[in-house]
């Protein structure tokens, strides 16, 4: 029987969250599903905890890693062995209500491909805050070759050709760090509410302005993009002024060579795409090479 839904859950020293979440996630799962353990080399009973279990569930897999990773690495590592029709990505520590699986899983069914999600009950913020902020970030996205996501919920699920893309991007050595929000999907967001009922809305507070302007300033426009853009806006503006330079010369009656004025639209047409392509090209290099040592990680053992 083919899996419906494959549940990731990376955790780390977790193994006295690990039996009481497990409990109350299988309240919400559909019949045909398996639950993906990923132990981050967690220094607790963590994996004893998920060896127990796998004695009385056998749709479960639990992949303990030989050194701590990232979370990009232990993400992988569940999508590596995933064998559902959708997926789902939550933590393991009762932030993640289990409850969001059902809309999660019915918004995939019916249509998207990605379902993000966020937290809707944090601390309120002034409007006044809460305006200024958001001009400053309409401000950054002017200025940055991709869109910038703040205060998404880990909590998302994906279809498998998500998945497969992702894999696919993997084995050529590169890691789609912001997969969730790849444009070419069809993408939804859903909204929860957390058990800490004093979480910051770190989107509105100014340490995470200052952080983020700091990586638009440095990762904006990097290297030879920088260059190739203001090289194409330079050419841009100076085939325009010859341009307009000759057809002012013609309306005065003066005589001015064809091939001059070809040229210059010439000149025109290579600098705008030489802009075009610097400013794309970032969102290809944003998306693709992020180098596979985010995803690395080494395998211990596996429990099934």
């Amino acid at each position: 029987m083919k899996t419906q839904l494959s549940v990731i859950v990376p955790v780390r020293n977790q193994a006295e969250q690990l039996i009481p979440f497990y409990y109350e996630l299988i309240k919400f799962l559909p019949e045909s599903h398996e639950i993906i353990w990923v132990n981050n080399a967690s220094e607790d009973a963590t994996d004893a905890e998920i060896e127990a279990l796998s004695v009385q569930d056998n749709r479960m897999i639990g992949i303990n890693l030989k050194k701590q990773s990232g979370t990009d690495a232990a993400v992988m590592a569940g999508l590596d062995y995933a064998t559902g029709e959708y997926i789902i990505i939550m933590k393991g520590d009762m932030q993640h209500p289990p409850s969001m699986i059902a809309p999660i899983l019915s918004a995939l069914q019916n249509g998207f491909d990605i379902v993000n999600t966020s937290i809707s009950n944090k601390k309120r913020v002034p409007l006044l805050t809460k305006w200024m902020m958001d001009g400053c970030y309409a401000l950054l996205k002017k200025y940055h070759a991709t869109e910038l996501i703040e205060d998404l919920s880990e909590l998302r699920g994906f279809k498998k050709n998500v998945v497969n893309d992702i894999l696919f991007i993997k084995e050529k050595y590169f890691f789609p760090g912001n997969y969730f929000n790849w444009t070419s999907y069809r993408s939804t967001q859903l909204h929860y509410k957390s058990r800490n009922t004093d979480i910051e809305n770190i989107q509105y507070t100014f340490s995470h302005l200052k952080k983020l302007s700091r990586e638009v300033l440095q990762k904006g426009l990097p290297g030879f993009l920088k260059t190739g853009l203001v090289l194409g806006s330079v050419i841009c503006i100076a085939s325009l002024y010859f341009i307009f330079t000759f057809l002012y010369a013609f309306s005065k009656g003066n005589p001015v060579p064809p091939s001059a004025l070809s040229l210059s639209a010439l000149v025109f047409a290579g600098g705008l795409q030489i802009v075009v392509y610097s400013s794309y090209k970032k969102k290809i290099k944003e998306e693709l090479f992020r180098l596979c040592s985010s995803h690395h990680y080494t395998i211990k053992n596996i429990i099934h």
